[in-house]
């Protein structure tokens, strides 16, 4: 198998296209600064592409009412200029492989509680036991203990 790298996109905070990005770390500009397009809980400095996601998707001919993520804009706008600066005919069989500053992460927390409480304290049985099985009327202790409190923490990172 033969692979080839064969067209390059970038859009950042230095520039949109490989060009304007190499131009501007020539001449040694830095893209890093302060958030202008979104506020921030924290005073750091970021690297921003300064178009919003309207402008955004307009470079891309996407109308405003369709607009994907931002994430996706951007990767979208790379992969067009990578495309494009390929020259692929449109017959070809290609892949692309894509890379975002996000990648479209996601974070996910849960939480997760069973016998917290009892409403009703003088019940003759535990609520999670049946008649039916054998685990009911085992052993000598007819009014039974409550199941065990039990709490779990979830946390999924999604790259």
């Amino acid at each position: 198998m033969n692979i080839a790298v064969r067209g390059i996109g970038i859009i950042s905070a230095l520039g949109n296209g490989a060009g304007e990005t190499l131009a501007a770390l020539r001449a040694g500009r830095s893209g890093i600064g302060k958030p202008t397009l979104f506020r921030s809980a924290v005073d750091v400095p970021v690297g921003e592409v300064r178009r919003d996601n309207r402008a955004l998707g307009e470079l891309l001919g996407i109308p405003a009412r369709e607009t994907p993520s931002r994430t996706a804009l951007l990767g979208m706008i790379a992969a067009a200029q990578a495309v494009a600066d390929a020259a692929i005919p449109a017959a070809a069989r290609v892949a692309l492989v894509s890379g975002t500053s996000v990648g479209g992460m996601d974070l996910t927390v849960g939480l997760t509680a069973n016998n917290l409480f009892m409403i009703y304290c003088k019940a003759p049985f535990d609520p999670e036991t049946t008649g039916s099985t054998g685990t009911f009327y085992q052993g000598f202790d007819y009014f039974m203990q409550p199941s065990l409190r039990t709490l779990g923490f979830n946390i999924k990172l999604k790259f």
